[in-house]
């Protein structure tokens, strides 16, 4: 498919092709007809996309038929594969030119798809907190791609047409019935399907929404609950490069980690710092608990107030933090954890459409952060659990509605760093993935 030869190859809606950028410089043309007026989405995968291919950074033109360039695109797919969006003006004959950014060598595959209703994610409106959250400036430079998060929950409904494309299945595990197999199994299992859409729902597929991170896998640990498989579950997200966990003791001093069924969910949290990610260390995210009003505090759970974990508390659209957040000072950030629209198992509302609605909680709020570190760790790979603890407490900005304690720090914009900060006002998800590629890693 040389660029200066005829070729045969080309690529139209359910008919992939597939290709191999053989030497530096190459280029490979491939013949698409589109129709007039149509909404076209155009996507080189590649290395980000994992399965398309290995070409490293792929980029993507569009010429028409007399080869003037009509689009062109570098990384605004996973990863760094390409990722256009075009409506033809004229019907005919058009081609994609696919190269590598950087002279690099690999295989690519070519994939078109006709939006029918002219909506990429026609859901998407209803996500106040991608927007607010800044993940929207990103505009495709970041997608989550190349990072799995485990996610230690009951279950997830792997026939959801907004999250099979991004499920992880063979690292899915049932810590209740010892299977290689994470889906929902009782009637009484929906919460991590709404944990799962926040993180990592697909985009750009004409359904419903769109996680955080949306190019990133996800391994369902699912669990009924025990001590017994909590504790199981944690010692198998060492495999995983974050760990969701919305999830807690529901009393106080639950989850004491000198009870001797529990000693190893500390063994499990420190084998994921330890040996997670190649010794940078799993990346542990923990719902802080909706029990405020009970006067509970997340000093009083080890997980919660473990040094491994990074745990969020839930604020409303406002970012102002909700009444049943459980506080703590081991709370290092908050987000949005109110009316934060996702995917469901049969949870829709009078007004919501089947397999969508709105969900609150902290269980809500974690996998806002975890998504938002998936995006870090592509930014970076590079990075500890401790550096991304430290981008986090830096990036955030203060939370508006709580009286605000101070520790004896002085490093940091006005003077030592409070107890938490808020991601929901984050002054700009792009500002926090800067800080994350410019960070030089360091072992404390």
């Amino acid at each position: 498919m040389s660029a200066d030869t005829q070729s045969g190859i080309s690529v139209a809606p359910g008919k992939p092709a597939t290709g191999n950028i053989e030497v530096a410089g190459d280029h490979d043309w491939v013949k698409v007809t589109l129709e007039e007026g149509k909404v076209y989405v155009l996507d080189a995968l590649a290395d980000g996309d994992g399965a398309g291919g290995t070409l490293a950074d792929a980029t993507l033109r569009l010429l028409d038929a007399d080869g003037s360039e009509l689009a062109f695109d570098d990384n605004s797919g996973a990863g760094k594969d390409a990722h256009l969006q075009f409506t033809p003006p004229t019907s005919g004959d058009f081609y994609l030119d696919v190269t590598s950014r950087f002279g690099e060598t690999g295989t690519y595959t070519l994939r078109v798809r006709e939006l029918y209703s002219g909506i990429a994610d026609p859901l998407a409106s209803a996500q106040f907190y991608l927007e607010s959250a800044g993940i929207l400036e990103l505009d495709g430079q970041y997608s989550g791609a190349g990072i799995t998060i485990g996610m230690v929950d009951d279950g997830i409904d792997t026939s959801h047409p907004d999250l099979q494309a991004n499920l992880d299945f063979s690292m899915a595990y049932d810590t209740q019935f010892d299977t290689n197999d994470g889906k929902h199994k009782s009637v009484f299992d929906f919460h991590g399907t709404l944990v799962a859409g926040i993180m990592m729902a697909d985009n750009n597929n004409e359904t419903g929404i769109r996680g955080v991170s949306p190019d990133a896998e996800l391994a369902s640990t699912r669990v009924k609950w025990s001590w017994d498989q909590m504790v199981q579950a944690i010692n198998l997200q060492w495999q995983f490069d974050i760990s969701n966990n919305s999830w807690g003791a529901s009393s106080p001093f639950g989850d004491n980690f000198n009870s001797t069924n529990l000693t190893f969910g500390w063994v499990g949290l420190r084998k994921g710092v330890e040996d997670g990610r190649d010794g940078k260390g799993t990346v542990f995210v923990f719902s802080a608990g909706n029990d405020a009003g009970g006067g509970d505090n997340t000093n009083y759970h080890n997980f919660q107030n473990s040094r491994y974990v990074t745990t969020v508390a839930a604020t409303n659209s406002y970012g102002q933090t909700s009444r049943f957040s459980t506080p703590g000072a081991s709370i290092l950030v908050s987000a949005f954890g109110e009316g934060v629209f996702t995917t469901c198992l049969n949870c829709a509302g009078p007004n919501d459409p089947n397999g969508y609605g709105n969900f609150s909680g902290t269980s809500a709020a974690a996998p806002v952060v975890s998504g938002v570190i998936a995006l870090m760790l592509e930014a970076n790979k590079k990075l500890g659990y401790r550096d991304v603890q430290n981008i986090l407490a830096y990036s955030a900005r203060r939370e508006i509605s709580e009286g605000f304690k101070f520790n004896g720090a002085n490093n940091w914009n006005g003077g030592g760093l409070p107890v938490w900060g808020d991601i929901s006002q984050e002054t700009g998800c792009k500002t926090l993935l800067d800080a994350c590629a410019n960070h030089t890693i360091q072992i404390l």
